[in-house]
């Protein structure tokens, strides 16, 4: 190991040049110059090869989140995976409900993607957003008001806003009943 300090005027321009700091020699004797970078070549080569093997076994397999449908009464029907694609729904997948359970496997995309599921006999789809995690729709197609969605964060707060939404409109429709009898 050498320590070393030195103190040198280089020019006109620079003025005085100080330069401070440690420094390690290694020695190794050699029979031959390709020996000394050998050892460095075989890293760089196991290195390399190291990376692309993970590289490709991350390209091959794409993430995917599950959607599963679990609903009552709906044995036989038709359940449609959909998405919100510059404001028009597309549907991804489509499959037979047995055993009153469905299930899709979607490849992750953008969080914010609006996704629903369509059911035969069902006026309107239900509407989720997953943020790439797994959803379960849950329920009864008979009583549609108590169909639950758990998937993301987002659709927590969505379902809380409904609740209260719903909450407001039994209390609104009470109103209007009571004011048409008077």
């Amino acid at each position: 190991m050498k320590v070393f300090h030195d103190k040198n005027y280089e020019s006109v321009l620079e003025g005085e040049v100080i330069e401070t700091g440690i420094g390690v020699v290694l020695r190794k004797k050699v029979s031959r110059l390709g020996e000394l970078f050998m050892k460095i070549i075989v890293m760089k080569v196991k290195s390399l090869v190291l990376g692309l093997v993970a590289v490709a076994m991350f390209s091959c397999s794409k993430p995917s989140f599950d959607v599963n449908v679990e609903l009552q009464n709906a044995e036989g029907k038709m359940v449609y995976l959909q998405k919100v694609v510059n404001n028009e729904i597309v549907v991804l997948d489509s499959v037979e409900i047995h055993d009153n359970k469905a299930n899709f496997i979607v490849e992750n995309g953008n969080p914010a993607t609006r996704y629903s599921v369509k059911v035969d006999g069902l006026k309107y789809p239900i509407g989720f957003f997953s943020e790439n995690n797994n959803v379960a729709i849950t329920g009864d197609l008979n009583d549609n008001s108590n169909i639950v969605v758990i998937a993301s964060n987002a659709q927590q707060l969505i379902n809380e806003y409904n609740a209260e939404n719903k909450k407001f409109n039994d209390v609104s429709t009470d109103i209007y009943k009571n004011f048409s009898k008077a």
